[in-house]
């Protein structure tokens, strides 16, 4: 099967090739020529350099005429998105634009990452079909792009599957959300902790990269929303706690206010994809905080 990926030097990108190019033929874009690289792909993976927004995006996919695009590219961090609104709706919205635009030419079926962002804040338990009310500009862009594919399905007949992905972590990553949490107390002796009681559900990235492994080989997830858990709720707090307990060091911990965009409360429902996919996280936060402590 051919598959092109958006966002392939993300760390999810990277994850989801080289897992996938063992099986398929994969194409990875890249935004920009990566100066000495810290990743590198099997030889059997192609590589373009096209910006989303751009027409040279919908040459290489119209080019490539692959059975799936797994859209990846997008401005990300909640922070960066707030101080940039522009440049988020540009890419996060009118990219996934230009993406659709492709995938219906060569009748490719759509993988779109979306967010839990989209939910916004609710003290219930959050399905698929629960009300949109983003927070913040990053959720605010993601319910747009979501609202394209949805569209161009309806009118144009596009097949797509959206995955509302909840916090991901790896060992690997240093720059952001849980990874940076981490990263920092093992490697700094400290932690910024923006507020403390926020509820999260993280995902490890091999679990993550399963499902999407699940999506492209059953057929009963195409035009489907799936919501994307651990089915662990954990307060940032909690996080802090297990990471004190197995770092086994003393950590500075920065208590510092919660960002007016960030949700404080919001746990989703992943059941539905238990059910379709029979999909069940192998990884538990507990087992990977105290696996990367011992490394």
């Amino acid at each position: 099967m051919k598959i092109l990926v958006t966002g392939g030097s993300g760390i999810i990108g990277k994850y989801l090739i080289d897992s996938l190019s063992e099986e398929h033929e994969i194409t990875s874009i890249l935004k920009d020529k990566i100066k000495n690289p810290t990743f590198s792909y099997s030889p059997n993976v192609k590589i373009d350099f096209a910006d989303i927004t751009s027409k040279n995006l919908n040459e290489i996919i119209e080019d490539t005429n692959p059975d799936i695009v797994i859209h990846l590219a997008s401005r990300t961090g909640l922070k960066n998105c707030e101080e940039d609104p522009k440049i988020a709706f540009q890419t996060n919205v009118f990219g996934t634009y230009n993406v659709i635009k492709s995938c219906i030419r060569t009748n490719s079926k759509l993988i779109f990452f979306s967010s839990k962002e989209v939910y916004g804040e609710s003290d219930n338990l959050i399905s698929e079909d629960s009300l949109k009310i983003p927070k913040n500009v990053y959720g605010l862009s993601k319910m747009l792009a979501e609202n394209l594919v949805l569209y161009a399905h309806e009118k144009l007949n596009l097949d797509y599957v959206i995955l509302r992905v909840t916090n991901v972590f790896d060992k690997k990553n240093k720059h952001n959300g849980l990874n940076k949490i981490l990263y920092s107390a093992k490697y700094e002796n400290k932690i910024d902790v923006y507020g403390g009681d926020q509820i999260l559900s993280p995902i490890y990235i091999e679990d993550l990269v399963d499902i999407v492994k699940l999506i492209i080989e059953n057929e009963k997830t195409t035009n489907q929303i799936f919501n994307v858990g651990s089915k662990e709720f954990f307060t940032l707090k909690e996080i802090i706690q297990q990471i004190l307990i197995f770092s086994k060091k003393k950590i500075q911990i920065n208590y510092l206010s919660i960002p007016n965009f960030e949700n404080k409360s919001l746990k989703i429902n992943s059941e539905k994809s238990e059910k379709i996919l029979n999909f069940k996280p192998k990884y538990k936060l507990k087992n990977i905080i105290e696996e990367y402590f011992k490394e």
